[in-house]
């Protein structure tokens, strides 16, 4: 079942597109090796790939 803010499968997928690719652009800009902890507390190290 497709939210009714989405309307279709196309929308939720082109919504889902956008999301992903600017999350990518943002977590890009931070430096490398920046220690983050979630919400649980557990901590990540941001590391370039590709």
């Amino acid at each position: 079942m497709v939210g009714a803010r989405h309307g279709s499968g196309a929308a939720l997928a082109d919504d889902f597109t956008a999301t992903w690719q600017r999350v990518d652009r943002l977590c890009r800009a931070e430096p490398e090796g920046r220690v983050v902890r979630t919400r649980h507390g557990w901590s990540c190290c941001s590391a370039r790939t590709g």
